[in-house]
Formats: structure tokens, C-alpha cells, sequence
């Protein structure tokens, strides 16, 4: 059924519906970051909020249709997350701390549902089915607000590295929790307990925990020297299809996608490809993310009518709200305190660990299908309806815990120690101070310095498109390019950094299309090539003349055509960068004004002589070229001779002409 806000637009093919639909979730979970961004609050919390405000209950903007027919997101979802954070189950890190990140994780998962099971069957006396679900299901955390929130603060060490861990095997003490939960649900319901009924579960997640494995070691093999595009594609593949295959088998992906991220994390060490998913997936989870704002059902859960038992169930949320919270602090602090975890990860953990969504949203609704009637709609309300105040609340306190460990900070001070200013020198620039940190080895200056110069990056790779290399590839040649001029900027020579960082830019990027060249070629093109290129001069010294087509075919046992193909693909390319004579001129440089440009390169030239000679030709050189000093001004400072200072200078000059010539 259409909403008014479709019909007053006249929208009424299905497929119609469904785009602007989509475009109407994305643009408004976008719109809602500008708000929480101003707020201090992490995006997952404005993407619950925008749903909430276009879902039935408010605005009405989304048909109901459209939000049914999105339940394949969730999978999707909980497939990018539970992959990304296989990354962290790297062996080398959990033999020197696996055994600490288990206790820790057990202590707070089963706590909070202990305390959660006390409450809900003991207290207010609700049905066993009901409770020990509910009860199994206040284990999970939600992986993907915590991620979300550590990469938009850029927080990192021993608290964050403990976080993830923990974050990752929550959901895997949760799904084997529900799994247990659920058999003794349905037992408990039929009253044909046994132990297959228990055990059948968890036999089959560990079949999908090993069906993971295995695609993550398949996904090894596929990626083997792919390029960057394909590399996203068979990867986002090999996620869809081994979701399909969960689907089909009523099981959720989330064990089986961890175990695949973890399986080729070990395998390959290849961190980029989470990276290239981490670029991808932000659209996926907004939708997800969104769709459970749009699923919020307020009237089920303040309706008195509504209720297991005698107990409205807007009491039992309040109170599955406020346990579970506990249960994970307490738990937290209770690990970290039997394995000695420093002070500030103890004492913060817990604030880190409330956010729950995706994983406890996916498991209620199927134990909403597999427990059915009054039970299964309450346990899917119950969850959607915390989740939403986790999800308003939790990323922000994961956020203040993240703060308060000190694992981020937003004062520039705090980044590292700042160098101190020599007496009678002006106070460095904010960009130095960052500069001298970077050249000190601190690798978080390096990303603030590379996030505030991104618009000068991207102004450069651009001048560079158009010369078979993708823009966003320009790019990174360019940070790399940007970070080498970071490694060898001296304040003290007396140029600004945007106009000494402009050049390494272009020449990083530049020197990679020279050698990489602009037409790509196959290497079994460039081996053929290689064989011709062979029978051709060894037929030319036994026939005494240049072979013939027909003569080469027969010597390579290539075709004629192959071997024009061979030749005529690794000939060297026609470009506006070839020089067309002995004085070196070419057509770009005829055609673009790179005067500037040149100058800038030879004054780097220069400069990188001037820093491989003697500390006193050095500081002579420096004093006199870049600072524009007298002999005799420089001899002052120098505390030497001016007879000394030109001795020095023509010995100085002598080394530069040697290196700038050879």
C-alpha cells in the first residue's frame, strides 16, 4: 500500500516506488549525520533516528511493502560486518592475548544473561521459552556501532585492540548461546527435551564456521593478482553467495563470514582488502541500519494490551534495558580485573560494550519465526525496541569510553609530544608541529596531515586523469608522493610546505604512469613478445638477413597474426611525454606552462643534495643561499672567519655541482 507521500507525487509503479524508496533511506540517514555530527554523535545513531522519523510512526514516508521486502539487507550487513571483523582474529594476537580476551568476554556475555534470566523468569516470572532466549540474546554487542565509532575517531592501542576482540567474540558466545537457547525453548514449549534437540545447533554453526573457512581460503585463491576492481567484485561475490547458502539452510551468515575474514586475514595478511570493503560498505549499513528505525513497532510496546502474562511489555524492556547494561559493565570489570587489564580498560570497557543492533535484531526475528505467536512477536519487539535506545545511547558512550581510555583525542596536542622551539625562534605552525611529530615516527599526525591536505591531493591527481589510471589510484600515489615530502621538508630552508609538497605530489604520480606505462599488457603478450623478439635475432645471424613473417611462425610456432599482435602491443607508446629531440623538449612541455613547476623541482633537487653534505657545509650553505647572509654575516654566527666561510662555501658548491651533475 502506497503512502501518501507517494501518492501525492503520483508514484505508482512498483519499481518506481522501490528506487525512490532507496534514494528517499540513503538521503535522509545522510541528512541525519549532519545533525548527530554537530552533536558529537556517531552516524549509527543518526541512521536510527532518520528511520525512525520516516517509519510508520511518524512520518510515514516508506511503504510497508518496501520494508518487508529489505529483510535480505540484514544478512547482507551482518555479512560486511561479520567479515571485517574477522580481521582482528589474527593467530599471532591471540596466542599473546586470547586466552585474556575469552575470560573477559565470557565474564561480561554471561552475566548480563544470568542477570537478564533472573529478572525476566525469577522476578517477573515469565515463560521459560520467553526468557532464555531473551536472555541469550543480551550477549550480543553490536560489532558494527563499535567499528563504526572507532574509525570515526581514529582511536587506536590496547584498550581499542581489547574492544574488538571482545566486540567480535560476543557475537560468537551470543550465536551459540541462542542456538542452545532456542533448542531449550523449543523443547521446553513441546515438552520433547532431549539432548539432539541441543546439540543438532551448534552441529550445524560449526558446519558453517568450517563452510567459512573454507570460502576465505577460496577467496585466497581467486584474488591471487587481481587487480583493485576485481578484487572488490569476487570478494563482495563470495560474501552474497555464501549468504545465499545460509539463507537457503535457515542459518545465520555471522559465524561463517567471521571465520572467512579470519581464514584469509592469516593467510594473506592482506589489509587492504578490508579497507576496499570498509569503502564499499557505508551505504549498506545506513540501509541496514535505517530499516531497523523503520521496523520500530511504538504501539505494540506501549500498548497495555500487549503483554507475557500479567507484565506490560513495555516494563519488560525498561528492565532488559538497565540489566543488560549492568550485566556487560560488571561482567567487563570483572574480567579485566582477573586478568590484570590496565586500569583504564577495566574501568572503561564496559561503557563500550552496550550498543546492540544488528546481531540481536537478525537473531529475534528468527527466533520471532521459530517460536511464533504472542512469544516470537514479543521477543522481536522487546529487542527492536532496546536496540533503538542501545543504538541512541550506546555508540555514544563507546565513544566517551574510547575518549576517557585515551585512545583518541581531538586536541592536536595529544597526538605526541611536541618538539620544542629553540630560544629566540618564533613558535612553529600547527602544520609544522605535525610535520616534526611525522618525521618523529608518530603514524596518527600522519593521518591528521594527510586528511587536511586531501583537496590539495585530489587537485593534483586530477591534472593526471585521463592516462589509463583510475582517479582514486592517482590519489594514493599522491598521499605516498605527500608523505615523502613530509619526510624531507626542513622548516628552517625557508619554503611553505603546500609549495614544496605540490611538486613530490606530481612527481610520485608521474613517475609511476612512466613506468607503469599507459597501455597495460598481458603477460602472456609480453612473453610471446619476448620469444619473438628472440627467434628474430637468432634467425637473423644463421640466415644473414631479417626473417621473414612465415620464417618466425614456423621457428615460434606462433600464428602470423600472434606475432604482429605480440609486437605491435609492447612497442613503445606515442605520447605528448616523448621527447622529439637531442634537447629533450617534448610536446606536453611545448603545450603546458610547467615553468613553475620545474623551478620547484630543482629547488627540491637542490635541496636533497644540500642534505647528504657535512653538518658545516650545511649550515654554510643553508646561511647563505637560503637565508640570503652575508660571508661575513654568516662568519659572525658562525663563529669562524669569513676567509673560513669561503672556503667552505666553494668546497660546499665543489660537492653540489658533483651530485647535481651525476
Amino acid at each position: 500500500m502506497l503512502t501518501p507521500f507517494y501518492e501525492k507525487l503520483h508514484i505508482t509503479d512498483t519499481v518506481s516506488v522501490i528506487i525512490v524508496s532507496i534514494a528517499l533511506i540513503l538521503i535522509c540517514g545522510f541528512a541525519a549525520t549532519r545533525v548527530t555530527k554537530r552533536l558529537r554523535l556517531p552516524n549509527v545513531t543518526a541512521y536510527i533516528v532518520a528511520g525512525i522519523l520516516i517509519g510508520p510512526y511518524c512520518l510515514n514516508l516508506v511503504p510497508g511493502n518496501v520494508i518487508d521486502g529489505m529483510d535480505f539487507i540484514a544478512d547482507i550487513a551482518l555479512a560486511f560486518i561479520a567479515f571485517s571483523t574477522g580481521e582482528f582474529f589474527k593467530f599471532d594476537t591471540l596466542k599473546k592475548s586470547g586466552a585474556k580476551v575469552m575470560i573477559i568476554t565470557v565474564f561480561e556475555a554471561i552475566l548480563a544473561s544470568v542477570l537478564v534470566f533472573i529478572i525476566t523468569f525469577f522476578v517477573l516470572g515469565l515463560e521459560l521459552n520467553f526468557s532464555i532466549v531473551l536472555a541469550a540474546l543480551a550477549s550480543a554487542t553490536a560489532p558494527a556501532s563499535t567499528v563504526m565509532t572507532i574509525r570515526q575517531t581514529h582511536a587506536k592501542g590496547d584498550f581499542v585492540d581489547t574492544l574488538l576482540q571482545v566486540v567480535a567474540l560476543d557475537d560468537v558466545v551470543g550465536l551459540v548461546a541462542y542456538s542452545i537457547a532456542i533448542s531449550v525453548a523449543l523443547a521446553s514449549a513441546t515438552g520433547a527435551f532431549h539432548a539432539g534437540a541441543v546439540l543438532k545447533p551448534l552441529a550445524v554453526n560449526a558446519l558453517v564456521l568450517l563452510l567459512g573457512g573454507g570460502f576465505g581460503f577460496f577467496l585466497k585463491l581467486l584474488l591471487h593478482k587481481r587487480s583493485t576492481d576485481n578484487r572488490l567484485i569476487v570478494s563482495i561475490a563470495l560474501l552474497f553467495a555464501f549468504c545465499g547458502i545460509c539463507a537457503m539452510l535457515d542459518v545465520s551468515p555471522l559465524l561463517g563470514c567471521m571465520s572467512m575474514g579470519m581464514v584469509y586475514m592469516n593467510l594473506t595478511d592482506d589489509k587492504r582488502l578490508f579497507q576496499q570493503l570498509n569503502y564499499f560498505s557505508p551505504p549498506i549499513l545506513l540501509l541496514f541500519f535505517v530499516r531497523s528505525g523503520l521496523n520500530f513497532d511504538l504501539d505494540a510496546l506501549v500498548d497495555n494490551s500487549e503483554s507475557i502474562g500479567t507484565t506490560p511489555l513495555v516494563v519488560v524492556g525498561i528492565l532488559y534495558f538497565l540489566v543488560r547494561i549492568v550485566g556487560k559493565y560488571a561482567g567487563a570489570f570483572l574480567g579485566c580485573l582477573m586478568t590484570k587489564k590496565d586500569k583504564k580498560v577495566r574501568n572503561f570497557l564496559g561503557l563500550a560494550l552496550i550498543p546492540q543492533a544488528g546481531v540481536a535484531i537478525g537473531l529475534a526475528a528468527t527466533g520471532a519465526r521459530t517460536l511464533g505467536g504472542e512469544v516470537g512477536n514479543a521477543l522481536e519487539t522487546i529487542i527492536l525496541a532496546s536496540s533503538v535506545l542501545y543504538e541512541l545511547i550506546g555508540p555514544a558512550c563507546a565513544k566517551l569510553s574510547l575518549y576517557l581510555s585515551g585512545s583518541y583525542s581531538n586536541k592536536l596536542e595529544d597526538l605526541a609530544p611536541i618538539p620544542a622551539t629553540e630560544p629566540g625562534q618564533p613558535p612553529k605552525s600547527e602544520v609544522e608541529l605535525l610535520i616534526a611529530r611525522i618525521q618523529a615516527g608518530d603514524r596518527e599526525a600522519a593521518e591528521a596531515l594527510v586528511e587536511e591536505n586531501a583537496g590539495l591531493i585530489w587537485a593534483v591527481a586530477r591534472r593526471f586523469q585521463g592516462r589509463g589510471t583510475e582517479l582514486e589510484d592517482l590519489y594514493q600515489l599522491g598521499c605516498l608522493g605527500f608523505l615523502k615530502a613530509v619526510e624531507g621538508f626542513d622548516p628552517d630552508f625557508g619554503t611553505r610546505f603546500s609549495t614544496y609538497a605540490v611538486p613530490k605530489i606530481a612527481g610520485e604520480i608521474r613517475r609511476f604512469l612512466r613506468d607503469d606505462g599507459a597501455i597495460k599488457v598481458s603477460r602472456g603478450l609480453k612473453e610471446q613478445s619476448a620469444a619473438v623478439k628472440a627467434s628474430r635475432s637468432r634467425l637473423t645471424g644463421s640466415l644473414g638477413r631479417e626473417p621473414s613473417l612465415q620464417e618466425l611462425s614456423r621457428e615460434t610456432g606462433l600464428t602470423v597474426e600472434e606475432i604482429a599482435l605480440a609486437e605491435t602491443a609492447t612497442a613503445a607508446t606515442e605520447s605528448i611525454n616523448r621527447e622529439t629531440g637531442e634537447d629533450g623538449f617534448s610536446l606536453e612541455s611545448v603545450l603546458t606552462d610547467t615553468e613553475e613547476e620545474d623551478r620547484m623541482v630543482e629547488k627540491i633537487a637542490l635541496k636533497q643534495a644540500v642534505s647528504c653534505l657535512p653538518d658545516r657545509e650545511k649550515q654554510v650553505v643553508g646561511l647563505r643561499y637560503f637565508h640570503g647572509l652575508t660571508q661575513q654575516k654568516t662568519a659572525s654566527i658562525l663563529g669562524i672567519s669569513q676567509v673560513q666561510v669561503s672556503r667552505i662555501e666553494r668546497k660546499a658548491l665543489a660537492i653540489l655541482k658533483e651530485k647535481l651533475d651525476g
